[in-house]
């Protein structure tokens, strides 16, 4: 066994059949294997073996423990996914500059390392007091055109996409009420920038 989702299965089937004394059998005499699928010492596993002398409870235990460590490693690639979004976004803002009243920023950057699941939202935030906020999904959908010809800029409108010849998509503020993961450009002051 690879994985915990093989495990999963297996143990699954073995309790359909009612064949949960073979998961005891198996656990004991692959104790430490299963221990690596779990990311626990091999006495753990053996401990549960010991304390749960009815096989039912021991593959129910098993069960649970199993969709446990899939939530809670699914929950972190989530979260792994999302900071290291929002670290690529941080800097991407930091390089965004303005022309009049529109921050130019670098699209390709933001389509290949921005963006996370498409119902999360991508928001470009201003210190001059506006923001900016739309769903990822359209921006994943442009990013399968696989233009390298596509320039951007947000203003307080939305998003908008450039490309030659006369190619143009506006992405506009959204108002999402139930709260989604962001992955948040901050703009750098539109004063400052014109300062420079």
């Amino acid at each position: 066994m690879k994985n915990l989702r093989e495990l999963q299965r297996y143990v699954s089937i073995q309790h359909r059949d009612e064949r949960d004394d073979e998961v005891r059998a198996f656990m004991s005499e692959n104790a430490e294997l299963v221990a690596g699928l779990f990311g626990v010492p091999v006495t753990t596993i053996e401990n549960a073996i010991a304390t749960l002398p009815d096989d039912a409870d021991l593959v129910r235990k098993t069960l649970n423990t199993i969709k446990s460590k899939i939530e809670k490693t699914r929950e972190a690639k989530a979260e792994n996914r999302v900071s290291t979004a929002q670290a690529s976004a941080t800097a991407l803002g930091s390089v965004a500059y303005w022309i009049d009243d529109q921050a130019h920023f670098d699209l390709q950057s933001v389509l290949a390392s921005c963006l996370t699941k498409p119902k999360e939202l991508l928001v470009f935030s201003s210190p001059d007091g506006f923001e900016v906020v739309i769903s990822m999904a359209p921006m994943i959908a442009l990013g399968r055109l696989e233009r390298d010809d596509m320039t951007a800029y947000v203003d307080r409108h939305g998003v908008h996409v450039r490309w030659l010849p006369k190619g143009a998509l506006n992405f506009v503020h959204q108002l999402h009420p139930e709260p989604a993961p962001r992955v948040i450009i901050s703009l750098p002051a539109q004063f400052a920038c014109a300062a420079e």
